[in-house]
């Protein structure tokens, strides 16, 4: 949230005028992660004032597909008056930090888990091997054994 916090506080809230779709964007741009929570987006070229004032043109992803020339659209710049990117939703934001925390914990535990049994494999083996050795020189068993006495 500090990493939000601080982007917020860089970039500057703009109203920028959609002059013409950008070339090559016959059809809208669709992220595949978020198609559910933000829809489809298109690419346009827009003018705006950069924060210090002077004139800006570029490319940048409206929010509404249908963002035709001569509408406006709210973007955030940077310092220098550059579109900046758009930033994560909170709730993919929570929805990647759900899975990252499972992951991370996996990561962790998993080389732990791994040595313990490696170490567990090993006292086991010698353990069988120290059982075999005093059988072997205590010879064959001769005592009452499968007599059913």
């Amino acid at each position: 949230m500090r990493d939000r916090a601080e982007a917020r506080a860089r970039h500057h809230a703009t109203t920028a005028v959609v002059v013409r779709p950008a070339p090559g964007a016959a059809r809208p741009v669709t992220a595949p992660e978020s198609a559910a929570e933000q829809g489809s987006r298109a690419s346009v070229v827009t003018r705006r004032k950069a924060p210090d004032g002077t004139a800006r043109s570029g490319t940048v992803t409206a929010s509404s597909p249908s963002a035709r020339s001569g509408s406006k659209v709210e973007l955030r710049t940077g310092p220098d008056g550059r579109a900046a990117p758009h930033g994560r939703p909170t709730a993919r934001a929570h929805a990647h930090a759900v899975r990252a925390g499972p992951g991370m914990a996996l990561l962790t535990a998993g080389p732990a888990e791994g040595g313990r049994r490696l170490a567990v494999r090993s006292m086991t083996r010698r353990r069988y091997a120290r059982i075999d050795r005093a059988r072997a020189e205590a010879g064959p068993d001769r005592g009452r054994t499968g007599t059913r006495s």
